[in-house]
């Protein structure tokens, strides 16, 4: 019984300490609300004796201001590309398929790679179905050991 009594003590004390903080949050909201107020009527009081400059509202675009050339351009811009075609040179791909590779030794190991990765998944498909099973089992008895506990 000591130890319920005590831990409702302790549940007491943090009401009570939280019941401060809720008050001092209290004053510190009000504190604030009324100097939000204050400053309220200071900007009004501001805007009754200057209505010129509050009623200006500021341009936030800059007015773009033209430049003229005074040097002439060092770049002939002609219609020509920068660069021009080798098409002599270039000989493609000569018709050679681009879908598949030719190298034989890879596809072998391509099989291979799959065969080993389907039982990797097997593997991996029966263990997580014995620690699935392991997990329940455990879980299990620890229900059973709480329900003891607690009788």
């Amino acid at each position: 019984m000591d130890v319920v009594k005590e831990a409702f003590q302790k549940v007491k004390q943090d009401m009570g300490l939280m019941k401060q903080e809720i008050d001092f949050l209290k004053k510190t909201l009000e504190e604030t609300r009324n100097q939000m107020i204050e400053i309220c009527e200071i900007l009004k009081k501001i805007n009754e004796k200057d209505p010129e400059k509050t009623s200006k509202p500021a341009s936030t675009h800059p007015f773009p201001t033209p430049t003229l050339s005074t040097h002439p351009s060092t770049h002939n811009m002609s219609f020509k590309p920068l660069k021009h075609q080798n098409i002599g040179i270039s000989t493609g791909n000569q018709g050679v398929p681009t879908d598949r590779q030719t190298n034989q030794q890879t596809d072998r190991q391509t099989q291979n790679q799959l065969k080993i990765s389907e039982k990797i998944t097997e593997d991996f498909s029966q263990d997580s179905i014995e620690n699935a099973a392991e997990i329940l089992e455990s879980l299990d008895t620890l229900k059973k050991e709480i329900r003891l506990k607690f009788k």
